[in-house]
């Protein structure tokens, strides 16, 4: 025990250090890695020594930075904040050995980090939107019949409303992707999407992010959702239609928001999605 309380204690201000550093410059470096190996670390610590609510507080911290780690999350403010009280509640737990004052609220905070819709006013199995881009092996030889399977993967955990190349495109052969965009309708979260393609043959990068629609809203409601997600940690696309956008001011105003908040621009347009990719700040 006397082994494990030092070593804790150690881990726990290195901890506290590379979170300061990732609010102050992002994540750069191999700061995210060694904070995930921190949080891995003291989970098989607690419990070798049997401080199950210790373990279990500290796996909740691994699972938000694994899905930072693995783009399923987005670090921001909000999630620095978030592990540096997580940090001060098992600093505390680990002291006195067991749970204290404040541990529930956090593991909530967590649970929330992980899971929007539960933060959005619904219960985990609500509907969600999601876009994921899958890049492929450009070296690869099967790289159609590996999209091919990519769909279908994704048609099991929800509704395909828009995929670039389309099934019918992959099954007479007409293109042979390097990347493959797939807008889900579902109750699946993103940690599961991205589970269920990551670990496809030739699959060099996943992005899976939460989509809000422009259709119908004002641009202050649209960023307003966006800020929401991404306060959660959540990567964030808006998807908008020429046919329902204005380019007015408003507009103007809130794609500069997306492009200074790393939220990805989307359209389902050929040429629009073109040009929303070449959007740059002045």
């Amino acid at each position: 025990m006397r082994e494990f309380l030092n070593e804790a204690e150690e881990q726990l201000n290195e901890f506290e250090r590379l979170v300061l550093e990732l609010e102050e410059s992002g994540p750069g470096g191999d700061r995210i890695n060694s904070l995930f190996r921190i949080a891995h670390t003291l989970k098989g610590s607690a419990a070798c020594v049997g401080l199950k609510p210790v373990a279990e507080f500290a796996h909740r911290m691994e699972s938000l930075l694994d899905a930072v780690r693995s783009g399923r999350a987005q670090v921001n403010q909000n999630v620095c904040s978030l592990l540096l009280k997580a940090g001060d509640v098992l600093r505390a737990m680990v002291l006195k050995g067991e749970g204290v004052p404040g541990e529930n609220e956090v593991l909530q905070e967590l649970e929330s980090a992980l899971n929007p819709s539960a933060s959005l006013g619904g219960s985990t199995g609500e509907t969600l939107r999601l876009l994921v881009r899958v890049a492929l092996d450009s070296n690869a030889t099967m790289r159609a019949a590996r999209a091919y399977v990519i769909l279908k993967r994704l048609e099991e955990l929800g509704e395909i409303e828009f995929a670039k190349p389309a099934e019918t495109e992959l099954v007479r052969g007409d293109v042979v992707p390097d990347e493959v965009v797939v807008e889900l309708k579902g109750k699946a979260e993103g940690r599961e999407v991205y589970e269920a393609v990551a670990g496809c043959a030739e699959v060099k990068e996943v992005d899976v992010r939460h989509l809000v629609q422009a259709r119908g809203l004002n641009w202050e409601e649209v960023e307003r959702r966006c800020r929401e997600l991404a306060s959660l940690g959540k990567k964030v696309v808006c998807e908008l239609e020429p046919a329902y956008c204005r380019l007015d001011g408003a507009a103007i105003r809130f794609i500069r928001a997306a492009l200074e908040n790393g939220w990805m621009l989307f359209s389902k347009e050929e040429v629009a999605r073109r040009v929303l990719s070449r959007f740059r700040l002045a």
